[in-house]
């Protein structure tokens, strides 16, 4: 496996919001925008320079975006699991996994691709969702680029 190209600390960077995360036939309303705080708040700690979306957006759209507020980076998570359990009923563990692709805004070249990925313990008491499981794995792997 080929280790992420370093990206630069000098940098500035546009944070897309995905759409919602959905598990069957429920939606999650707000997690996008949920989970574009938390990847942009990671990225905060590195870079010059953080701007976030204020809504879903298409990739062509965000690149635009990018290209206008003069980012180095265009960061665009995607939601590929949300799942939101009464764990300490149902016994069922939350889940989340989280895509996320920076790309080159003048080129529009992807630079770097990761998953993130989360799960609770069955002994939550309720008190874990999809968006507290986030924080630490976004960090990590954000850490992991510089």
């Amino acid at each position: 496996m080929q280790s992420p190209e370093k990206l630069s600390r000098a940098a500035t960077a546009y944070v897309a919001v995905p759409q919602d995360g959905r598990y069957g036939h429920t939606v999650y309303s707000g997690s996008g925008l949920t989970t574009a705080q938390i990847v942009a708040g990671a990225f905060t700690r590195q870079l010059t320079r953080v701007e976030q979306a204020a809504r879903p957006e298409t990739h062509d759209s965000a690149l635009e975006a990018a290209k206008k507020m003069g980012a180095t980076y265009l960061i665009s998570p995607s939601i590929a699991h949300w799942e939101d359990r009464a764990t300490a009923w149902s016994s069922r563990s939350d889940k989340v996994e989280v895509q996320i692709s920076i790309y080159d805004p003048a080129t529009g070249r992807l630079i770097e691709r990761g998953v993130v990925a989360g799960r609770s313990g069955l002994a939550t008491l309720g008190g874990d969702h999809p968006q507290d499981l986030l924080p630490q794995p976004v960090k990590q792997y954000v850490d992991s680029l510089f």
